[in-house]
């Protein structure tokens, strides 16, 4: 449990810094988009309270891994920003990310072994999904 939310916050942040190419996408849109994600996965798991909630959470967590996918694909495409603007991203975040990092250790450390069994290899694909490539 632990190394899951410790991958889970650096993957927020992580994320956070770098994006992906395609349909006019910048290293600052999909940094954005990327902190949006992470945001949908914490009030997903934020949500699931009983075994009936963190069963209809499996198909969020689908939802969530297809766009998930498709970000890690255009982010792929971009590729890494120099240091420079991911440092200037990272600043420009950072009142989001804080408080979402906050939220998620919050929720996942407040989720019984039980509801994680039901929904920990769904969380792992997404948390893998949105890690960055070769970071």
């Amino acid at each position: 449990m632990h190394d899951r939310l410790q991958f889970a916050l650096t993957l927020a942040i992580g994320a956070s810094a770098m994006t992906a190419c395609g349909g006019g996408d910048t290293h600052q849109s999909l940094a954005h988009e990327s902190v949006a994600l992470a945001g949908q996965l914490v009030e997903i798991i934020e949500g699931i309270t009983d075994e009936e909630s963190a069963n209809a959470a499996k198909e969020k967590f689908r939802a969530l891994g297809q766009q998930a996918a498709s970000w890690r694909n255009r982010m792929q495409a971009l590729g890494t920003p120099d240091d420079a603007l991911r440092k200037k991203i990272e600043q420009d975040l950072e009142p989001e990310l804080a408080p979402l990092s906050q939220r998620l250790m919050k929720a996942m450390t407040a989720m019984p072994p039980e509801l994680q069994r039901i929904t920990g290899d769904q969380m792992s694909e997404i948390m893998t999904k949105l890690q960055v490539p070769g970071g």
